[in-house]
């Protein structure tokens, strides 16, 4: 009234909410407002005899309509501050009108969220919604709403409201929350309670507070299957929400704190685990003044489940939390009576890890060293502690160790506590200096021990004293001395990957000291042609650092030459992609290239190397070059062309050494890459790849030809020279050269992958060779380079990669591949069949579940020969088993024979794919599979005494699967 009986006494009024019942009303009316064509007054004054009426649903209507067009207008509407107090009272006081109370609340929604909305207005929402709605009573959307308005009050005017109501507001807030039950109304009673509590006066309801919070936990929420889709909450949200209100008081401590530890001797593991993370949140937020009075509790309740627990989860929630509470109390202060709380807990915690270090059970010592590791990791404090209470008892009682694995245990126990000592802030002393020298023997004798378990522990703590700065270089040269000893001798797996962290560590720490001590040694072992393929295998995992890298390089290089040319390969493409800074990638390249490139040179020697080590090599300078900037691979590619003794016509070099320059320019960057028409390289390239009599060479040219054009602008040069390479491929084609297929491939991926046009041409052209006789099989492996990773079309090479480009493939190419099965012959089937696997291998599930009526038919039929199935062909079927099951049970009978027939295949990856796919049927419908339950179960038996034992484990799981549907029947 106040609004527009003004204006109607001025006869300025008349009423048009008559006009405004059709759809997109409101959207009408609050345009007008914003453009001014109407303001506020008129618009209230308009539904005026509506809103007033006593027409209950002519009310809600009016109502409703003002709160939605409030809605649209937004925060930012020029609302005066007037006009937002008048609308709230009015929504204020229609909240009592029960037709309306929905309406009403989404007015003041609208009006809460609006930056004309005022503390005083806030306040009154609050106190009125208290007074006059009984929230809990009523429905869902009623509640939300309410809450809703609560999370804006709160989020806004937290303290102006606090201010003005204290006690009161928090009081009015708890009788609104108590007793809900619903996931979305909770996470906005989470969302503001953290407020409420670190806000507020508290101290009256801290119990009321405390009870509406903790009856929730611990939270098991599973949305319905109807609304996962849409509810857009989950229990890691719920949880959430609620540790944060646990954790929003000190005040909270006791009551929490008693909860946690009583649900803590829960039988159940998820609840354990959830009290452990619950209290590694609050301990921290609680701090050291409220803790310390249950310090001692929580402690040995923690311990417990530490220490007796069977769970791995809870034994590492349980160290997660003690560590928590040690760096709560670490800040503790000693008290006039002369205690200390850290002190005491400390205190009775290391007197349990030194009373269990000379138990006689393995377990409880190792145990007891987990204790003393989340002790030390607490805090710097902590460490010191732990350090000074703990490693002479434990080294004095590692030296008298009744076993092999007490003494591993203890091993492990110091190993941790000089991990978890801190670095010095300053130039002081390190805190584990004044224990080096005890650490360091106890360490070397360990590893010198005839047990492995005992070696490897003793290793590790090497590892851990060189990384943690304390050793003086003395001390750093003798740990490094043991540990290239003990790389030398036979090494069981375990003690070999120990031994390689450490050297690796010390390669990190101080490399000089790697390459004086250690690095010496291996290369002496390497010339015995025995231990040669160890120590390469080993160098790539301990040459971590440049000097290293360049010093492993050269040493593996020169096993090229000899029987270890394999593994030499191997360890050269390992050494060549470790990463490293970019000015140091720089200086590697340069110095490791001629190592490379100077048996690459030798005719003698490049006629050893089979394709493997090809492979490793060529893997190796693309690795190189493709980690150094545009101008480094400049650089290098001179150096490979003069090392190499190549000219630009071809020279009289052995052809093969050619196939490394072109493995470095595949490598390059797009700006290192030379621009047509002035580029010779293209038609080199070119020219090689199609005509080159050595396999290595074509397929190598093709490869640089097809990067270098994925990578080059694209302009008329660029048309013009896939024109030329169109006709020149075409040509070849005519005589059903193989190397012209290879490089129509190669090109076709390039084209694909960066998303030109000119791929769709040059692929369907190699579909069509799927018909010759002679091609059809290369073609069938063509499509394989063209939709799976390739070794150096691929973003390591720098070359552009648009998203999707499977999908793509699949889209455009996959109805030619079916009409080439639907029409062709038998051979022409088979063939299709293989292409189509290779693309089902790679396209994402649902872009096949799009296309499950044109692919299901070709999938059918691969299942008919051995000669057409695949194990990625079953893995599909296996897929659509359970997310297609419709288009699945129609054709059960046939796949269950077809698939028990081929569980006895000759490959073994195809019989245990076809048990997995058998496995997979059983998702299907019940009384679909119900029938085939004997006929496979008879014919699992051949499987269950197959000769490879993943076959026999696939046979197991799959009998396992149906077994289950017979006793579901």
């Amino acid at each position: 009234l106040g609004l527009y009986l003004p204006r109607v006494k001025a006869g300025r009024m008349d009423s048009r909410w008559t006009e405004w019942t059709g759809d997109g009303a409101a959207a009408t009316v609050a345009a007008e407002l914003k453009s001014k064509k109407m303001d506020i007054v008129d618009f209230v004054g308009h539904l005026g005899v509506p809103l007033a009426g006593i027409n209950a649903s002519e009310r809600k209507w009016a109502t409703g309509f003002l709160s939605e067009v409030l809605q649209l207008l937004g925060p930012t509407f020029p609302l005066q501050p007037t006009e937002c107090s008048l609308l709230c009272i009015f929504f204020c006081e229609r909240l009592s009108d029960l037709p309306c109370t929905k309406q009403a609340l989404d007015g003041l929604l609208a009006l809460t969220a609006h930056s004309s909305c005022s503390s005083t207005n806030a306040e009154r929402v609050l106190r009125t919604m208290h007074a006059e709605l009984s929230l809990q009573t009523q429905p869902q959307d009623i509640r939300n709403r309410g809450l809703r308005i609560v999370a804006a009050l709160i989020a806004r005017h937290a303290e102006a409201l606090r201010a003005s109501m204290g006690a009161d507001g928090v009081f009015a807030v708890l009788q609104m929350i108590d007793g809900e039950k619903d996931p979305r109304c909770l996470m906005l009673v989470f969302g503001f309670m953290p407020t409420i509590i670190g806000t507020f006066p508290i101290e009256r309801f801290v119990e009321e507070l405390f009870d509406v919070t903790s009856c929730y936990f611990p939270i098991t929420f599973t949305p319905p299957e109807s609304e996962k889709d849409t509810i857009g909450i989950t229990q890691a949200d719920l949880v959430g929400g609620l540790r944060r209100c646990l954790a929003a008081s000190p005040l909270f401590a006791p009551l929490a704190i008693d909860m946690l530890l009583h649900k803590l001797s829960s039988t159940s593991q998820d609840t354990k685990e959830e009290c452990l993370a619950t209290l590694r949140v609050c301990l921290p937020a609680y701090g050291c003044l409220a803790v310390a009075p249950l310090a001692t509790r929580i402690a040995g309740a923690l311990r417990i489940e530490l220490i007796h627990s069977g769970s791995t989860a809870v034994q590492t929630g349980a160290a997660a939390a003690l560590s928590a509470l040690v760096q709560v109390i670490s800040s503790a202060i000693t008290s006039p009576d002369g205690s200390c709380v850290f002190d005491v807990v400390m205190k009775d915690l290391c007197g349990e890890v030194l009373r269990h270090s000379r138990d006689h059970d393995s377990v409880i010592v190792s145990a007891h060293g987990r204790l003393a590791t989340a002790l030390a990791t607490a805090s710097p404090r902590a460490a010191a502690f732990a350090l000074d209470a703990l490693a002479r008892p434990v080294a004095e009682h590692l030296r008298t160790g009744p076993s092999i694995e007490i003494r591993r245990a203890l091993t492990s126990t110091l190993a941790s506590l000089a991990q978890a000592a801190p670095r010095p802030a300053d130039e002081g002393e390190h805190v584990l200096r004044p224990y080096v020298d005890l650490f360091l023997t106890l360490f070397s004798e360990a590893s010198s021990s005839d047990s492995s378990d005992l070696q490897a522990a003793g290793l590790a703590g090497l590892a851990v004293l060189i990384s943690s700065e304390a050793l003086l270089l003395p001390d750093m040269v003798v740990a490094a001395r043991i540990i290239a000893a003990i790389l030398t001798r036979p090494l069981e797996p375990k003690v070999l990957t120990s031994a390689s962290a450490a050297a690796a560590v010390t390669c990190v720490a101080n490399s000089n000291i790697f390459l004086n001590q250690i690095f010496p040694t291996l290369q002496a072992a390497a010339e015995d042609p025995a231990a040669t393929p160890t120590i390469l295998k080993l160098l790539p995992s301990v040459s971590v650092s440049r000097a290293a890298t360049i010093a492993a390089f050269g040493l593996a290089a020169s096993k090229l030459t000899g029987p270890a040319a394999q593994a030499a390969a191997t360890c050269l493409a390992q050494l060549s992609g470790l990463p490293h800074a970019t000015p140091d990638a720089a200086v590697i390249a340069s110095a490791c290239l001629p190592h490379l490139l100077i048996p690459a040179a030798q005719p003698a020697v490049l006629a050893t190397w089979n394709d493997d080590i090809l492979e490793a090599l060529f893997a190796a300078i693309r690795a190189l070059v493709a980690a150094v900037d545009e101008t480094a691979q400049a650089a290098s590619l001179t150096q490979i062309k003069i090392a190499l003794s190549l000219d630009a016509a071809g020279g009289s070099a052995p052809s093969r050494t050619w196939a490394f320059l072109f493995h470095a320019n595949a490598a390059l960057r797009s700006g290192a890459v030379p621009s047509l028409p002035a580029a010779p390289s293209f038609h080199h390239f070119l020219s090689c790849a199609l005509h080159a009599t050595d396999d290595v060479i074509s397929r190598s040219a093709g490869a640089a030809l097809a990067a270098a054009l994925n990578k080059h602008k694209d302009n008329q040069a660029f048309t013009d020279f896939l024109d030329q390479t169109a006709e020149k491929i075409d040509t070849a084609l005519t005589s059903e050269s193989l190397p012209a297929l290879h490089t129509l491939a190669l090109l076709a991926r390039s084209l694909l992958l960066r998303g030109h046009p000119r791929s769709r041409p040059a692929i369907n052209t190699l579909l069509q060779l799927l018909t010759s006789p002679t091609l059809g099989e290369a073609a069938v492996a063509s499509v394989g380079v063209i939709v799976r990773d390739h070794t150096v079309l691929g973003e390591p090479c720098h070359l552009t990669v648009r998203p999707l480009y499977r999908q793509r493939f699949f889209v455009e190419h996959v109805p030619t591949i079916v009409k080439l099965y639907r029409e062709g012959n038998a051979a022409v089937k088979v063939r299709a069949i293989g292409a189509i696997d290779h693309v089902l291998a790679v396209v994402p599930q649902q872009v096949l579940l799009n296309e499950i009526d044109t692919v299901l038919p070709l999938l059918l039929d691969s299942l008919g020969s051995p000669a057409t199935v695949s194990s990625s062909t079953l893995s599909v079927l296996a897929q659509l088993s359970t997310s297609a099951p419709a288009a699945i049970s129609p054709h059960l009978a046939t796949i269950v024979a077809r698939l028990a027939a081929f569980a006895k295949h000759e490959s073994m990856s195809v019989r245990v794919a076809a048990l997995d796919a058998l496995a997979s049927l059983t998702v299907l419908p019940t009384h679909k599979v119900v029938p085939f339950v004997k006929q496979v179960i008879r014919d699992l038996n051949a499987a269950l005494d197959d000769r490879k034992r993943l076959v026999r484990a696939a046979a197991v799981r799959c009998r396992s699967r149906w077994y289950a549907v017979a006793s579901a029947r």
